[in-house]
């Protein structure tokens, strides 16, 4: 069971202004949730492992092997703006 001191400190620490029917209803509250979290730590787990993940996790990146280059001219065909077989760029200042 929780108790009130409890429920004010809490409230104090997150800066909360709590009436005394408001301390009332959390202790109340905070209770059930407490036992709550009792019940379901007497879960049977016997024999069972941990699952951390629940599907096996593949590296899904391909292997990084050289390949060859684009040439200059394919390197430019999707630029908008190019001059002197170079990509033009705004002015930098």
């Amino acid at each position: 069971m929780v108790e009130r001191e409890v429920v004010e400190r809490v409230a104090r620490i997150a800066r909360l202004s709590l009436t005394a029917e408001e301390v009332k209803r959390f202790t109340k509250d905070l209770s059930s949730v407490l036992e709550a979290f009792d019940s379901i730590g007497e879960a049977k787990t016997d024999g069972v492992e941990p699952a951390f993940q629940p599907f096996d996790i593949k590296d899904v990146v391909r292997e990084d092997a050289p390949a060859g280059c684009l040439s200059q001219q394919e390197a430019l065909i999707n630029a908008e703006q190019k001059e002197g077989g170079f990509i033009k760029g705004p002015k930098a200042v």
